[in-house]
């Protein structure tokens, strides 16, 4: 997650999504995918950020993202 300038570490992945606890509503956060791929974690620019403000009764799952499959050669 991207907030207040500053990332972190966004939660825990399950099989069916990932999951995020302790966000603030009315807050908005950023979210983006980091990949390590041959021995160095790929780069993260502003555009790969998708950011959202959750509200009472909203959430985020991995239905409402849209993910690539990008497989090393």
């Amino acid at each position: 997650t991207y907030v207040n300038g500053k990332w972190s570490l966004a939660g825990k992945r399950t099989s069916t999504g990932m999951y995020v606890t302790g966000l603030a509503n009315g807050t908005k956060y950023g979210f983006a995918v980091k990949a390590y791929v041959n021995g160095a974690w790929t780069s993260v620019t502003s555009a790969d950020i998708v950011y959202a403000t959750p509200g009472i009764a909203s959430a985020i799952t991995a239905e409402n993202i849209e993910f690539s499959d990008i497989s090393a050669a």
